[in-house]
This record gives C-alpha cells, structure tokens and sequence, in this order.
C-alpha cells in the first residue's frame, strides 16, 4: 500500500465531504432501525453483564492477570459508564456502538481519499458491507475495535504523508486505545511497522515511529500476565487442511456475513462475486502488494486460531479501504461494481428473510422466549436457563432491579421465581414441583451437568409442554464440523411437574 499525497481541488473536496456527512447520517439512522430488529446475543449480554462491575474491580482483575475474557478492558470501561449515565435502558444501549461505527466510515474515507483519492467509494462500500452492519451495532468491543484501527490507519497514512511529530502523536494514542479493546490490535500494529520498514524512512521519522512503538509496549505491561493467559488459553494452531478451511470459511464471514451459509444455494452468487473481483485484481498490478499482505495476514491469524466469526471484522476496515482502492483503479470499474452487488447483496437478502443462515445469534428469539417464560412462571416454580440473552430481556420485559443482565452460574430469585442455569439445576430442582426447561446449545463445560439435569427430570417429572423455535436444517452437518452437538432447534421450552 504506497501512500500518495494528493491535492484535489477545494471544492472537490467540499462537496465529498458534505455527501460523506450525509452518508454517514443515512448510515446511523440504518443502525439504529436495524437495532430494533436484532437480538442482543451471547457474547453481548455476557459483555453488558461484566461491565456492571465496579471499574476498579475490573481494573485489578486484568492486573492481577486474571482478566474477565477474551478481551482487554477499555470497551467495558467506557460502557459501563454509558449504561451508568443512561439507566440501561434497552433504547439506549447500543447508541456509542452506531457512533462508533460512523466514526468508523468516516475515518476510512479519509484514509481512502488520501490513498487513491476518491472518499465517496470506500464511504459507499462501508454502507453497503453487510458484516459490518452487523458488527456495528451490539454493545460489544467490535465498533470500538474497528473505529480505532480505522482511526490507526488514517493517523499513519498521515505520519507517512507528514513526518509530523503530532500525527505520530495522534497515531500513538489511537494505538494505545487500540491494544487496550483487542489483543489482536498487536499483529495488526506490527503488519504496519513493518509496512513502515518497507518504504526505507528517514532516520527521523523512524526514531519517531520507534518512540510509538516504546510507549505502545510500556502502555500495555499492566495486561501483561492477562494477554498471556489469553495467547496460552486462545492459540490453536489449525494444520493444513483445517487452516485452508477456516480461512476460506471466516474470509467468506468477513465479506457476507453469517446471515447466508457458504453451504446454501444463494452462496454461487458470492462465488461468482468474488470471481469477478478477482479477475480485477489480476489486471490491477498496483494492488498486488496490498491484497498480498491482506491475504496472508489474515491466513496467518486464522492459522493461529486467533480469528473466528466474531472476530474477523477487525479487518474490515482495511478490506473496505482494498475494495475502494479496486473500485478507483480496476480497468472496469462495472465489473467491480457487479461483483461487490453479488457479494453484498447476498449478504443483505440472507439477513432480510433469515432462511439461510450459518448463524442464528442474530435472529434467535430470546426476548420473545423471555417474555413468555417469565409470564407463565408461578412463584415456587424453578426456571432453568443458561443463555445470558434470556437474562438480559428477563430485566427489560420483567423490570427486574439493578444492570441489564445477571450471571446465569449462580441462581436468582424474582417474585419468587428461582433462576439458575444447569449447572446447579440438579441441586435444586428436587425443592420444586414445577420446573421450565429453556434448552438451546449445550456447551463442553456444562454437558455433564446436562446429561445430569435430564436423567433427574426423567427420573422424577413428566413432561407437560414442549414448544421449539428456530429450526436449523444443518444442525447434523454443522455437528460433524463442530466439538459438539448442535441441536435441530435452537430453543426449546419444555415444562415439567414431578411425578
């Protein structure tokens, strides 16, 4: 990726701005329509869960190196100050994420326009992208992520293009921010310095860049011991085969979204998509060096098994900013065109009818489920339940006190109502004359007491209703590829009474 300074015109530039801003706000009226529409998930309602915590506990979990998940603490932080400031209420939650996201678009099309010169394409490829519509929305650490690798590369384009010592400044903080949302902001900041080496830099602007990478490294020490039980805990390295199929597998993720699966019929149109964007890459010599550093970077991740389906839009801003740069410089700009719409589009008809997905967490109907458990649910009854988003709509539909979320490991009680997940349901399920069974996907850890759970039930209740929802038609394809069974419905509510 050579960064070339250009000067367009003022009033050129002007008016892209002006169609960038009013991009950006059809954008953030998207989201937000589009946020009513999708579920809170797993990973969401866990998220929202641990930022209830008090900030300072937070911060010593991560120093004494035992962390609270996957990923550093800044996203928690900075959200639960919001839900602190808002109430929590369900309307409010997922506003910083859609700011976030334009944020995202805006920093990209700068970027691009000091690129290849053109705003307007990588603003419409944003828009258009349907993962990252998906990624933007949740109260999740991704919109930050993605805002802040956005916000890096548009600060180092500027380094480049500058020397200045206030880009690299600005750089270094957005870096700093960066590595303390995701770990894996590290590969990505090193794919730059060595980016950085390649273009052979002045000594100046290379003492500047070392000076960066100092305070970058000193900044992270206090998650030191938590990365590492991240790295140990979270690198699988795939072999040959297992790598091919994952990476082409998360790349397709990355560029249509789960929303359709590569093993469903409308998939030949993202093959015929990416055909056709590939026969342009093939005659756009300029763009080798970029697509080539974007392609093994992301096998390399994924080889490593540091990138999976939710992890994969941590690279869409720089995929945005390689297709805009393909759309400004590809011989046939109609044919870059009609391979982006296939891709796309596919991607976009998969979430409207949700009839193809490879992932259900989007569609799956815990407030429905929620409202419908807590409204038939009699005082003395036991509820067992695990999933976190049915936590999570059991405090917006049932008003229940305190954060919008509960720890589903330890049991609750709400207008005498005791909640618990499987792993203490055995225990004290024999205290109770009725029990609703909420099954979904069982997890390793909690197969045992699964398996547990069901031979009590059998052995003293019978059955007395039994209602699914969510119908996948892989579940036995996807149990042969997954370590472990994924149901034919995603939701079961089953009642029992004891016997």
């Amino acid at each position: 990726m050579q960064a070339t300074h250009r000067q367009p015109d003022s009033e050129r530039l002007r008016r892209e701005r002006l169609a960038l801003l009013g991009i950006v706000a059809l954008e953030a009226l998207w989201l937000l329509a589009l946020s009513r529409w999708l579920t809170v998930f797993e990973d969401e309602a866990n998220i929202v869960f641990t930022s209830s915590m008090p900030p300072l506990e937070v911060a010593h979990a991560f120093l004494r190196g035992e962390g609270l998940h996957e990923h550093p603490p800044l996203w928690d932080l900075l959200l639960h100050g919001w839900i602190t400031l808002t109430g929590g209420g369900d309307a409010w939650l997922r506003l910083p994420s859609i700011a976030l996201a334009c944020a995202s678009i805006v920093f990209v099309a700068e970027t691009a326009g000091r690129l290849w010169g053109r705003r307007l394409p990588a603003a419409l490829i944003a828009v258009a992208w349907p993962t990252g519509a998906l990624y933007s929305v949740p109260a999740h650490w991704m919109p930050l992520t993605m805002c802040l690798v956005a916000a890096s590369t548009w600060a180092y384009v500027r380094v480049l293009q500058s020397e200045r010592m206030r880009d690299m400044a600005l750089f270094t903080v957005f870096a700093v921010a960066l590595v303390f949302t995701n770990y894996l902001g590290l590969f990505l900041l090193a794919a730059l310095a060595l980016h950085l080496l390649s273009t052979r830099p002045p000594k100046r602007l290379l003492a500047m860049a070392a000076a960066a990478a100092f305070v970058v490294l000193v900044s992270v020490l206090p998650l030191a011991f938590t990365f590492a039980r991240v790295t140990e805990n979270g690198l699988h390295l795939r072999g040959p085969v297992g790598a091919l199929i994952a990476t082409g597998y998360y790349a397709y993720v990355l560029l249509v979204s789960e929303s359709v699966a590569p093993w469903q019929w409308p998939a030949v149109f993202v093959a015929i998509g990416v055909a056709l964007l590939l026969f342009e890459v093939a005659r756009t010599r300029t763009l080798w060096p970029a697509f080539g550093a974007f392609a093994s970077m992301f096998a390399v991740s994924v080889t490593l098994g540091v990138v999976g389906a939710r992890r994969a839009g941590i690279f869409g801003p720089w995929l945005v900013l390689l297709l805009s740069g393909l759309v400004v410089q590809a011989r046939s700009r109609p044919r870059v065109a009609a391979g982006l719409a296939l891709i796309f589009g596919t991607g976009w008809l998969g979430l409207a009818l949700a009839r193809w997905p490879a992932s259900f967490r989007y569609h799956e109907p815990w407030r429905q489920v929620a409202a419908q458990v807590l409204d038939e649910a009699r005082p003395g009854d036991l509820v067992v339940v695990g999933h976190p988003s049915f936590y999570y709509y059991a405090h917006v539909h049932g008003g229940w006190p305190g954060w919008p979320g509960a720890d589903p490991a330890w049991p609750s009680e709400h207008d005498g109502v005791v909640f618990a997940a499987q792993n203490r349901a055995t225990v004290l399920a024999p205290m109770h004359q009725r029990i609703t069974l909420v099954r979904t996907v069982v997890h390793p850890p909690w197969a045992e007491a699964t398996r547990d759970l069901d031979a009590l039930l059998a052995r003293s209740y019978r059955k007395t209703g039994d209602q699914a929802f969510v119908h996948d038609r892989a579940a036995a394809f996807k149990t042969k590829l997954l370590a472990h069974p994924q149901p034919e419905w995603r939701i079961r509510i089953e009642r029992y009474e004891r016997r």
